[in-house]
């Protein structure tokens, strides 16, 4: 593989407007209060060349993680009895084409507690001894074990990273003078071994750009005059390079757009006139070329969708004159044909979506009801 990834941050305090969805993105992602509203958060490609995408259906008083194939709508996702509250991260598929989505449900945004979807059931994820609370964020396959990144804590305000091997929890390490951490992303090399993405930070406000190999934490750079960062997403290519996605800048109001390799921060173009965006999610086609989605703007409601090619912007149509859209992530397929997942809105909508080769190709939604659905929270 996040994300969203996932739409973002206010950090894991579970800071709710309206309501909102949790991906690998920014903080530039506008609150989602719109009727009706969706966003589309993961694609993964199964072994038969499906596309499985995971995110979110309903209107602005009620909704419900989804998914889809090849652009039908499979299925909305439960959040268990009792819980009005959720978050969806990334997912990943299995060598039998089992589909795993990363989340967390609970009763309010604060009571959130880790959990994943395997074609579309729901399963609870330990948050281990003394927490009780967490969020489970990226996803990984190796033949028929899962690997998921997240984080768990007393509450959802102080999370630790950590991931989970078939649910098996391990912390991860926060590093000197950091009480606080989570594990975004996930990916394995050729030969099985496991790399992490994520934040650390004294607290959910101040993040720093982390990834760790073999348990060994890393912070990232953030650059010339930044004092903060995000990760997004994380993949590995056949050689061992590392490749992260994210967002620095001076605060979580002031971010741009870039990656890491091998530890090597570049800081990524915006284009003319703009000011703000986020780097969501980043693959590697089958010549090596550096493909990043992500969003650029001069503030939350003129975000523009985009990706990167090894550095050059490209924009992505939103459908209307006067949308404005967000690219979460990505995906290429063995024929290099290249789709990106995520959504476009407007003054009344906000609409879940994929482009193929540039091409914009809405997803259906469902209609929730407010006994059935729950209100997405965004945790980072």
């Amino acid at each position: 593989m996040k994300i969203s990834r996932m739409l973002l941050l206010a950090s894991l305090l579970g800071i709710v407007e309206g309501c909102s969805v949790t991906t690998t993105t920014s903080s530039y992602q506008p609150p989602l209060t719109t009727s009706p509203l969706g966003d589309a958060v993961d694609i993964v490609l199964n072994g038969s060349g499906n596309i499985l995408i995971a995110g979110v259906t309903g209107t602005s008083s009620s909704q419900l993680p989804a998914y889809w194939e090849n652009g039908s709508l499979v299925t909305t996702m439960p959040v268990g009895p009792g819980n009005f509250s959720f978050t969806i991260g990334w997912g990943t598929v299995d060598t039998s084409g089992n589909f795993f989505v990363a989340g967390a449900t609970g009763q309010t945004a604060g009571s959130l507690v880790p959990c994943y979807w395997e074609n579309g059931a729901l399963s609870y994820l330990p948050v281990g001894t003394g927490n009780a609370a967490g969020a489970a964020l990226g996803a990984a396959a190796n033949g028929l074990t899962i690997y998921v990144a997240g984080g768990v804590g007393a509450s959802i305000s102080s999370l630790a990273s950590c991931y989970w091997t078939d649910g098996a929890q391990t912390l991860l390490p926060a590093g000197t003078g950091n009480s606080y951490g989570q594990g975004v992303a996930v990916a394995l090399d050729t030969k099985g071994n496991l790399y992490f993405a994520g934040d650390v930070g004294p607290s959910g406000a101040a993040l720093l750009p982390a990834s760790w190999q073999g348990g060994a934490l890393t912070i990232l750079p953030v650059g010339p005059g930044n004092s903060y960062g995000l990760v997004t997403g994380v993949t590995v290519d056949g050689t061992g390079d590392v490749f992260i996605s994210g967002a620095v800048g001076t605060s979580s109001a002031a971010l741009v757009p870039c990656y890491w390799e091998n530890g090597t921060l570049t800081v990524l173009s915006m284009g003319t006139g703009y000011t703000i965006g986020t780097a969501n999610g980043v693959v590697l086609d089958g010549s090596g070329n550096i493909l990043i989605a992500g969003a650029v703007g001069g503030g939350a409601s003129t975000l523009v969708p985009c990706f990167w090619k090894n550095g050059a912007l490209s924009f992505l149509p939103t459908g209307a004159a006067g949308n404005y859209g967000y690219a979460n992530g990505m995906a290429v397929d063995a024929g290099g044909d290249l789709f990106i997942i995520g959504d476009v809105s407007s003054a009344s909508s906000q609409a879940p979506c994929y482009w193929k080769n540039g091409i914009l190709i809405p997803l259906p939604q469902a209609a929730i009801t407010q006994s059935v659905g729950g209100k997405l929270v965004r945790i980072r």
